[in-house]
């Protein structure tokens, strides 16, 4: 595996922590979730996300595994509750602040809204689907970084192409997370994870 050593690598860090997570108002919901939360363990967890959120979204692997290894001592059972929950579409619906409307019929299960709460701070689909070339996003790491060959084979080549203001043509390479975001969500926008593990190329 090549490593990205890049002499910018901290302050494009500092600017997807402002830009996509601060900027987007994730971590003001991150403190309104921990402020709301009631059950006791649940917000324990959700005020140590609050804690360690500049960390979670800037920090390099070392900084991750530790945080990491702290929930697995701490808070064994809420990791367990993450990978183990199916997300509902209704639960999505219900922790995003743009949907106004539910299925009455549908009550999901208040583990998986916590899930899909822990989802929604953590907005990979988000900062994967911005296109817009004024808007900092994957486009925009992708270009920053000057990643032209795979990190992991050092053969296949990993170039980003823009073809239109409105991203329309647009193909970038994926990018790959060391822990999933299945069993970690909150890891989903770390910076070193996304940007670190830049794969094959697909148009996106």
């Amino acid at each position: 595996m090549i490593k990205i050593n890049r002499p910018n690598l901290h302050i494009l860090a500092q600017k997807h922590y402002q830009e996509f997570f601060v900027g987007r108002g994730f971590r003001d919901r991150l403190e309104q979730a921990a402020e709301d939360e009631r059950d006791l363990e649940r917000k324990s967890f959700l005020d140590r996300l609050w804690k360690w959120n500049e960390k979670i979204i800037k920090g390099n692997p070392v900084a991750l595994a530790e945080i990491l290894a702290y929930f697995k001592e701490h808070h064994e059972s809420i990791l367990t509750l993450l990978q183990n929950t199916k997300v509902t579409p209704e639960a999505r619906k219900k922790v995003n602040p743009a949907v106004k409307k539910y299925d009455p019929d549908i009550t999901p299960t208040e583990e998986s809204i916590f899930c899909a709460l822990i989802e929604h701070i953590f907005r990979y689909d988000l900062f994967v689907a911005e296109k817009d070339s004024d808007t900092w996003g994957a486009y925009w790491l992708m270009r920053e970084l000057q990643v032209n060959v795979c990190p992991y084979c050092n053969r296949l080549y990993t170039t980003t192409y823009r073809t239109e203001e409105d991203g329309t043509g647009s193909t970038r390479p994926e990018f790959d997370h060391f822990y999933p975001q299945s069993k970690y969500p909150f890891f989903a926008v770390s910076f070193t994870i996304s940007s670190q593990a830049a794969t094959s190329v697909t148009p996106t």
